[in-house]
């Protein structure tokens, strides 16, 4: 067995399933606190667009070859999601008290995305590289289907279960945020 598939299979086995796992863990986190009732849809809202931008990134570092254009992509979403971050725990408490255990699951959604893109860039080293001039390596800035497709088993069952675990809790989350607010008004 090549580091190339120890770090592929780290990534695909252990840093994505423990992700989705933590995902679950704060949808969990915020119905405890009942967000509905402090937040509401503003915090349900960045975390559906937190979950936007970690999606596109992950899909298209499933599905497409790590080209140099690839790398800059995951690394400005990385960016992105770092400020969504912030600016959700700015909303947050600065509205609710946000408990330690809440904190602890944040410090994994936190680090996850730079494990995961630490071992993406691991895994094109190559073109790392080129992206500085660097290298034997042209810097290829195109965007392809993966050469060698991950089993469509493998996505399937990651996807649903990013879907049952993450997508669906977040949406939840908003519903119950959007009825808590018009009940709410209806009462006042």
């Amino acid at each position: 067995m090549n580091l190339e598939n120890v770090v592929q299979g780290i990534l695909l086995y252990f840093v994505l399933p423990i992700w989705v796992v933590t995902g679950a863990a704060d949808a969990l986190c915020h119905k405890i606190a009942r967000i509905e009732r402090n937040t509401g849809p503003v915090e349900s809202v960045i975390h559906l667009i937190m979950g936007a931008e970690v999606g596109a990134a992950v899909l298209v570092a499933l599905c497409l070859e790590l080209t140099g254009a690839v790398l800059l992509f995951l690394l400005a979403m990385w960016v992105v999601h770092e400020v969504t971050s912030y600016l959700d725990l700015s909303y947050a408490s600065s509205r609710r008290f946000v408990p330690p255990w809440e904190q602890r699951v944040h410090d994994y959604l936190a680090v996850l995305p730079l494990l995961a893109l630490v071992l993406v860039t691991l895994l094109s080293w190559g073109q790392v590289l080129a992206l500085f001039g660097l290298g034997s390596q042209p810097l290829d800035s195109g965007l392809r289907l993966k050469d060698h497709p991950l089993s469509t088993t493998y996505l399937v069952g990651l996807l649903s279960s990013i879907f049952l675990f993450n997508f669906l809790p977040y949406l939840l989350e908003l519903a119950r945020c959007l009825r808590d607010r018009h009940g709410s008004a209806r009462k006042g």
